[in-house]
């Protein structure tokens, strides 16, 4: 056996390096950012997630002095750059801006995803609300929401509605809008979003759920009519245009949200200064900004964004089930 004095010098020296340990951690969460952070998100670089990505950077740079630079990480419906954070150093600096479809539509469209978005991510806080918007060309027949059902149901199939994909949020908005409304309208999926508007611009396609904040422009322009959107209550940024609610189908509503999440593990200091500038941001400037585009605003706790997961991920799998949509 061990002298009791060789026992206690341990004992000792375990303890003053758990010390030492405690106190680097300390003061790393406290120095903290101390380098440049990587914001990520899964999409091009043209898409709103990079500008979102870059607004949430400046917030950290005003609020904390900190650099930042956006990657964009584009595949498999956000999944890769997803993918990328959860593997990553859970140290404060790599974030990722996180959509409904990277963190609630997703885990029931692939089967095989790297990544567990309930176990691999530490929530931060949910950024805004996306409503779609129902739009046709300016040159439609179709000015309201039930003219467009009276002529989808006197010819069944006739009609189409184009999409970014196949289980995309922009596909399942009009699965549900086709559950409610009674109506067989065809599907037409597309690559990109931007390739769905093109054609509905040149009359290709009759109609689509677009995001609002993406489209605004051209509703502004004149180039494209908007039906109604898709949120409980009418936007701001549009708010002469009806809700799918308020158009013959109460309780009607296909929202998806865009959000900020770090790798799980981060230590709690850091993920709370985060939140606690990002949604002092949404309730100021960064919120009014929002507002502008066509989305709300949404700041909310770390436990607000995974009851957020929780519930929405359980309304997207009933659609995703009933259409019978999943990809590799």
């Amino acid at each position: 056996m061990k002298p009791i004095s060789l026992i206690i010098q341990a004992l000792a020296t375990g303890a003053a390096v758990a010390a030492m340990l405690a106190a680097g951690t300390t003061h790393a969460q406290d120095a903290w950012p101390a380098k440049p952070i990587r914001i990520i998100h899964g999409f091009s670089p043209g898409a709103a997630t990079h500008a979102v990505s870059q607004d949430v950077g400046e917030v950290l740079k005003a609020a904390y002095g900190a650099q930042y630079f956006v990657e964009a990480k584009p595949g498999a419906g956000g999944n890769i750059g997803t993918d990328v954070v959860a593997k990553a150093a859970p140290d404060g600096y790599t974030l990722l801006l996180g959509t409904a479809g990277s963190h609630a539509i997703n885990p029931s469209l692939y089967p095989n995803l790297p990544f567990n978005v309930m176990r691999d991510f530490e929530p931060i806080t949910l950024l805004a609300d996306l409503p779609n918007v129902l739009i046709v060309p300016k040159n439609s027949p179709y000015n309201t929401v039930q003219e467009l059902v009276v002529a989808a149901k006197a010819r069944p199939g006739s009609l189409n509605y184009g999409s970014s994909g196949n289980g995309t949020s922009m596909h399942l908005a009009g699965e549900q809008f086709k559950a409610a409304a009674g109506v067989d309208i065809l599907h037409v999926p597309f690559k990109e979003s931007a390739h769905a508007l093109t054609a509905l611009i040149g009359g290709q396609i009759q109609a689509t759920f677009h995001q609002l904040a993406a489209v605004l422009p051209q509703i502004k322009a004149g180039n494209v009519k908007a039906l109604a959107v898709t949120s409980r209550q009418r936007v701001a940024a549009l708010s002469d245009v009806p809700t799918v609610a308020e158009s013959g189908y109460p309780g009607f509503e296909s929202i998806t949200w865009y959000a900020l999440y770090t790798p799980a593990k981060t230590p709690k200091p850091i993920v709370d200064k985060i939140n606690s500038a990002v949604t002092a941001a949404l309730r100021g400037e960064l919120g009014k900004k929002i507002l502008a585009n066509g989305s709300v605003p949404r700041p909310s706790t770390p436990a607000e964004l995974t009851a957020a997961m929780v519930k929405d991920g359980a309304q997207w799998k009933a659609v995703i089930d009933r259409v019978g949509a999943k990809l590799d």
